[in-house]
């Protein structure tokens, strides 16, 4: 049964393989740095380095990790341009109205192959084959104002 420097060392390098481990099944980069801080504090305990100052390393990396990625998160979010999903990636394109839109809501605009319900942005009607553009959605219909 090891003993002494040999017990720290697995417990870091223990510490280290869960963190990173668990980084991998969330992907959230908030266990990265701690996995990062315990595979430093495990070479410190392998060259003889005193309890104390091991945790004070392993807690000084980690938090220095933790805020390093945490600004390169933020400042790569800020340049990432923002991607549409779902229907919301229909704003401000142009569709044909294929049924008549009237005041009360009721109409139809093609849109990428598929047929879309659709209301009048401004509550006037709009006549079929008029050419549109998408200014909102809601829920599953396309608020449209005509070109």
């Amino acid at each position: 049964m090891p003993s002494g420097p040999e017990v720290e060392i697995i417990v870091w390098v223990l510490i280290a393989v869960l963190s990173g481990i668990g980084e991998m099944l969330t992907g959230s980069l908030f266990l990265l740095p701690f996995a990062i801080g315990a595979i430093v504090a495990a070479i410190a305990a392998a060259f003889g380095v005193d309890v104390p100052w091991v945790l004070g390393l392993f807690l000084i990396v980690s938090i220095s990790s933790l805020l390093w990625l945490r600004h390169f998160a933020k400042r790569s979010e800020a340049e990432a341009p923002a991607i549409q999903a779902g229907a919301g990636r229909y704003v401000d394109a142009i569709g044909r109205v294929v049924a008549d839109i009237d005041p009360a809501g009721a109409g139809r605009v093609a849109l990428s192959g598929q047929a879309w319900r659709a209301l009048s942005a401004h509550g006037e009607p709009i006549p079929a084959d008029t050419e549109v553009r998408v200014v909102e959605v809601r829920g599953t219909a396309l608020v449209v104002e005509a070109l």
